[in-house]
């Protein structure tokens, strides 16, 4: 029997989930990815894995996500946003900047997996992703941002739905802090500052999503404290991505 299927009878959250299966698995590597995304290349898994085979100590490798055409405006603003961001951290001397590592694909090593400790409450964690990361650090391991291994997916479509993903995810630095240190807000810092990673063009053709973007940045960042002292691990579900 090659597949096996784990069905939860109660909703406990992707770090639940993920932590369910690295201790229930005796595999070398383990790969985790989202349900909401789309695979093109038939060689994915090869790629994406192919890290550990070529470097000793790699304990964590992230692929490359990239977004499908946007449909809606809330989701060109996400699209902007993400552009922003990515343009950011990519002018800088990390390659490895834990903004390539997302949850929506990863694959881990079993001598990473073996040296893991999960918090007693999974809500420490924050996000899944970015709490590997640092514990793949933490004990030195190995973290590649492979680039070779591409995934697609959809932005959120709704403004609800898009304030509640930005959330959390800006939110869990906070939380990463309690785990290790105050390294963790120097190694999200973005090389570039954030508002001059739009282009001329994009500031001459987007101008409404750009101002509801700025406005936006800065709702985010006063409203994240909330968050960070109640976060959730089975957050709102962003059911708008799922369609693909």
């Amino acid at each position: 029997q090659r597949l096996r299927i784990i069905r939860a009878k109660k909703r406990r959250g992707f770090a639940f989930a993920v932590k369910h299966l690295l201790l229930h698995t005796a595999a070398d590597v383990v790969v985790v990815l989202n349900d909401d995304i789309i695979i093109k290349n038939d060689n994915f898994l090869d790629q994406l894995t192919e890290p550990f085979r070529r470097q000793k100590g790699v304990g964590l490798v992230g692929g490359r996500v990239e977004p499908l055409p946007s449909r809606s405006f809330w989701q060109e603003i996400a699209r902007l946003n993400f552009a922003a961001v990515r343009r950011s951290f990519a002018s800088g001397k990390n390659p490895q900047h834990p903004l390539t590592c997302n949850g929506k694909v990863m694959a881990l090593s079993r001598k990473f997996i073996n040296s893991l400790k999960f918090p007693r409450d999974l809500s420490m964690m924050g996000n899944v992703d970015n709490y590997l990361y640092f514990s793949c650090l933490e004990s030195r391991f190995t973290y590649v941002s492979n680039q070779d291994a591409v995934v697609y997916f959809k932005f959120a479509d709704t403004p609800h739905e898009f304030t509640n993903w930005t959330l959390r995810n800006v939110s869990t630095m906070d939380l990463l802090a309690k785990s290790f240190g105050k390294k963790v807000y120097t190694a999200f810092q973005l090389p570039k500052r954030y508002f001059f990673c739009f282009t001329g063009r994009e500031l001459l053709t987007h101008i409404p999503h750009v101002l509801v973007l700025f406005v936006f940045h800065f709702y985010v960042q006063w409203k994240k404290r909330s968050i960070t002292t109640d976060f959730n691990p089975t957050w709102d579900v962003i059911k708008s991505t799922k369609n693909i």
